[in-house]
């Protein structure tokens, strides 16, 4: 799969323990283009302020697939967690669903978003 540069790090903390990396499938709605604009400078920002991100992802980068290539994904994110415990409460924590699943909805098409756990 070909992608563009890695953007620069959203949150730029150390590579070190798991590593929850999502092959992003954009919603239907949004050109590729305007899926790039909207991750980077609407969504990304968005993820990062939240509270709950900021006690448990290390690092935070994305990167969005060349407009030549089409294998499937749009893009990628990739975040480092101390432990699985700290995925599972991101992504158990009320605001945290509150205020970003109705953002991935509107953004990817979450059935074909695919995700991988590596140990970093």
């Amino acid at each position: 799969m070909m992608f563009s540069h890695e953007h620069p790090a959203i949150i730029d903390g150390p590579r070190t323990g798991i590593r929850f990396t999502s092959f992003l499938k954009r919603n239907a709605a949004f050109s590729l283009e305007d899926f790039g604009r909207y991750h980077l400078h609407e969504h990304a920002p968005l993820f990062a302020a939240q509270p709950a991100v900021q006690r448990h992802v290390r690092r935070y980068v994305i990167a969005h697939r060349l407009p030549d290539s089409d294998e499937g994904h749009d893009g990628i994110v990739d975040f480092w967690f101390d432990d699985v415990a700290a995925i599972y409460a991101l992504f158990a924590d009320p605001e945290y669903q509150k205020v970003m699943q109705p953002d991935e909805a509107k953004l990817l098409d979450l059935p074909a978003c695919k995700v991988i756990l590596t140990q970093a």
